[in-house]
């Protein structure tokens, strides 16, 4: 059973530079509907050969779009477990992002990584902070929770701090691709052609500006390259030594769009080598902010 009251794990990892012209930092999430053909959208753009290397580094993903039917929520009427309180960081009330509906996104992607059913409640103190240049701390380990609360679980209506307006927005579940950002893996995959790698940039570019991550994304590619990764393992390594991580471990559960420094997404990413529930309770959390 989820605790509120209980700790999680966070790293603002904030990054400088422009969302959409950066040159070659650009490393925003891009996720595209699956009715885009993307495999000959990149023969066409890349040529067959430079092609047929980035495809294996495309990621099913699951995109949350407006929909006045939908199940999941965004800045959510809370309703937390009865027994739950709501979370605090550092003596200050967290912010509720998401109240995520797990079935529907099941129903989209079985990936295994989070719960099959329930709802999944999305808390940070990101939207409250300004971003921190350099990366992220083990200092904030503890200001990102994800809640699950199983169906069935009896809930109660809970009030949100005075500074916190929680206006709901109905969100659906569709099917879509996560593009790799122009960052080790595809460099590397295109290792020597620059040609190819400046049209996968502009490709990149073309699809974020079609294609924007207006609330957010389950599963899929994240904002971080490759080194990042790794990043993220060692810094939670280092905050929870009880943990057993180990850097590649760690996957992108869900990045939810947020208004901090007006285009910044925060990625939720669980340790695969822990299994469910106990994978919730510690997640590393990343700040994309450009």
């Amino acid at each position: 059973m989820w605790k509120a009251t209980r700790e999680a794990t966070r790293s603002s990892a904030a990054r400088a530079g422009s969302r959409r012209w950066s040159g070659w930092d650009d490393r925003v999430v891009v996720i595209v509907p699956s009715q885009v053909n993307l495999a000959r959208e990149l023969r066409r753009v890349l040529g067959r050969s430079a092609a047929r290397k980035v495809l294996p580094l495309l990621a099913p993903a699951v995109v949350l779009v407006d929909d006045p039917a939908g199940t999941s929520l965004a800045s959510p009427p809370p309703r937390l477990p009865a027994a739950a309180v709501w979370p605090h960081w550092q003596g200050q009330p967290m912010e509720l992002l998401l109240d995520l509906d797990l079935a529907a996104v099941q129903r989209v992607l079985a990936d295994g990584l989070l719960p099959a059913e329930g709802h999944l409640l999305v808390f940070s103190d990101a939207g409250r902070q300004e971003p921190i240049p350099g990366g992220g701390s083990v200092e904030d380990a503890g200001s990102g929770v994800l809640g699950h609360v199983p169906p069935g679980t009896p809930t109660r209506s809970v009030q949100p701090p005075p500074d916190m307006a929680c206006r709901a927005v109905r969100l659906g579940a569709r099917p879509g691709w996560s593009l790799p950002s122009l960052e080790q893996r595809v460099r590397h995959a295109l290792a020597g052609d620059y040609d190819a790698v400046w049209r996968y940039y502009k490709f990149h570019q073309a699809m974020s500006i079609a294609h924007p991550l207006r609330w957010g994304q389950v599963f899929g590619q994240a904002d971080d390259d490759d080194a990042d990764m790794v990043q993220v393992g060692k810094l939670a390594a280092a905050a929870w030594r009880d943990w057993p991580v180990r850097p590649g471990r760690w996957r992108p559960a869900l990045t939810v769009a947020t208004e901090l420094d007006a285009n910044a997404e925060l990625t939720f990413w669980l340790c695969t080598d822990v299994a469910l529930p106990e994978r919730l309770d510690r997640p590393w959390m990343t700040l994309f902010s450009g």
